[in-house]
C-alpha cells in the first residue's frame, strides 16, 4: 500500500492509501500525486511542491531502482526552470554551466508509455555559431529540418525533449531556445535494463512530437541547488574544480576552434567518479585498461596535451603545444603505422630553432588531430562498455 494525495474538484485535498495495482486507474478520474516523506526545508526557490506525479512514482516503483530514487527530491519543469534554462549565453556565460549541471540527474518521463530514465551523463551546446562552432546544424536536409529548437506549442515555455536521427544513430536531445543538450548517458528506471553509454539513446525515443509534449522533465532539487550557485557566478570556467578533462564534451573535430574546450559536460551524483562517466578523445588515456604504452593511449595523451595547454591559458595567452612533449610520447610508440605518421606530421610543423606551435587558429594541428580522434572512435567503444558495467554496478548498490 502507498500513500497518496488526492485532490477534489472543490480544492479539497484528501489522503488515503492506495494498492500500487489501482494508481493508474484513479489518476484518470481524479488529481492524485504520491505522498513521500520528506525533510523539511527553509526555501524552495524553484517555485512549486516536490510531490511527485502519481505516473513518475508508479514508474519508480515499478523499476529495480526505487529505493535509490524515491528518497530524493524532484521539481516538474516550470515557469521558473524554463526562464532559467533560456538565458543569453553571451550575456551570461556561465550559464553553459549551470545549465549543464542542472539537467544532470533529471528524470524524463514518457507518459503515454510509462517509459522512464535518469540523466546520467549530458552536455551543452550553444546555439550560435559566435558562442559554440560544435553548434546544431538548422540546415534542411532532403526536404525536411532535424532540430531540437522548441516548436511553438510545447509542454513548458521554450523547452523542448526530442529524438533526432542522424548518422550515429537516434540521440536524445532537450532543447531550448539558446541551446541543446544532448544526452550521453542514462538508465532505464521502469523496468531492468543495461545504461546507455555514448551519444545515441535506442530506449527511450521521441520520435513524434506527440510523444514530446507527453514527456513529463523532472529536475533533481540538488541539481538545482548546485545549478543556482554557478549561475551567480561571472567567473565559473567550469562545471566542479576536479576532473576538468571529463567536462569536456565528446567531441572529434575543431581541436583549433577555443569553443571546442569548455568545460560543460555534467554528470549525476552517483554517476561523478573515474569510473563511470563515457570516455571521450580526451580521457580514454585513463582508461585502466591495456599496456601503458597502448597506441590508443599515446593517442589520448597528446589530445589530452593540446587541451590542458588550451585550459591553462585561460584565454589570457596563446596556448602552445612544446615540439619536446610531442616528441617524447612519438618515442614510446613500437611500431610504424598510421598512428606513427600523425605524429610525424606534428612534429613536421615545428619550424627550426622554434619549440612551440600555436593551438588555436592551427588548421593543420587540427587536421592531425581530427586523424587521432578517428582512430580512438573504436578503442572508446571498447572502454565504454567498461562504464556500462560500473554503472549498472552502482546503481545496483
Amino acid at each position: 500500500m502507498h500513500p497518496i494525495a488526492m485532490t477534489t474538484e472543490n480544492d479539497v485535498e484528501e489522503n488515503a492509501l492506495i494498492h500500487e495495482s489501482h494508481l493508474q486507474p484513479c489518476s484518470q478520474t481524479i488529481a492524485v500525486s504520491a505522498v513521500l516523506p520528506t525533510k523539511r526545508r527553509k526555501h524552495d526557490n524553484t517555485g512549486t511542491n516536490t510531490a511527485l506525479s502519481v505516473q513518475l512514482y508508479s514508474a519508480l516503483k515499478a523499476g529495480p531502482h526505487s529505493q535509490q530514487f524515491l528518497h530524493h527530491q524532484y521539481t516538474e519543469m516550470n515557469d521558473n526552470l524554463c526562464t532559467f534554462l533560456n538565458q543569453g549565453w553571451s550575456e551570461h556565460p556561465q550559464m553553459r554551466y549551470a545549465c549543464s549541471r542542472l539537467l544532470a540527474g533529471m528524470i524524463v518521463l514518457d507518459t503515454s508509455s510509462g517509459k522512464a530514465i535518469v540523466v546520467n551523463c549530458v552536455e551543452v551546446y550553444g546555439r550560435r555559431c559566435t558562442v559554440d562552432s560544435h553548434r546544431e546544424s538548422f540546415r534542411t536536409r532532403r526536404g525536411t529540418s532535424s532540430s531540437s529548437l522548441p516548436s511553438e506549442i510545447t509542454k513548458y515555455p521554450h523547452v523542448w525533449p526530442t529524438s533526432i536521427r542522424d548518422g550515429d544513430g537516434t540521440k536524445l536531445i532537450l532543447g531550448t531556445k539558446t541551446f541543446n543538450a544532448l544526452i550521453t548517458s542514462s538508465l532505464r528506471l521502469d523496468k531492468s535494463s543495461d545504461p546507455e553509454i555514448g551519444p545515441t539513446t535506442s530506449s527511450f525515443c521521441l520520435e513524434t512530437s506527440v510523444k514530446s509534449l507527453n514527456t513529463q522533465l523532472f529536475v533533481k532539487d540538488s541539481a538545482w541547488h548546485a545549478a543556482s550557485a554557478l549561475a551567480i557566478n561571472e567567473n565559473a570556467k567550469a562545471i566542479s574544480s576536479y576532473d576538468n578533462l571529463f567536462q569536456l564534451r565528446q567531441l572529434r573535430t575543431r581541436f583549433h576552434h577555443q569553443s571546442t574546450y569548455i568545460r560543460c559536460r555534467s554528470f549525476n551524483e552517483p554517476t561523478d567518479d573515474l569510473t563511470t562517466p563515457p570516455y571521450t578523445v580526451f580521457t580514454l588515456a585513463d582508461w585502466d585498461n591495456g599496456g601503458d604504452d597502448a597506441e590508443y593511449r599515446l593517442d589520448s595523451q597528446l589530445i589530452q596535451l593540446v587541451a590542458l595547454a588550451v585550459i591553462r591559458s585561460e584565454e589570457t595567452r596563446p596556448p602552445t603545444l612544446a615540439k619536446q612533449k610531442v616528441s617524447a610520447i612519438r618515442s614510446k610508440l613500437k611500431k610504424d603505422g598510421a598512428v606513427c605518421k600523425v605524429f610525424d606530421s606534428i612534429i613536421g610543423q615545428y619550424v627550426t630553432n622554434v619549440e612551440t606551435v600555436h593551438i588555436i587558429g592551427n588548421r593543420i594541428l587540427n587536421e592531425e588531430l581530427q586523424k587521432f580522434a578517428n582512430l580512438l572512435a573504436s578503442p572508446i567503444t571498447k572502454a565504454n562498455n567498461s562504464v556500462r558495467r560500473a554503472i549498472a554496478t552502482v546503481m545496483a548498490s
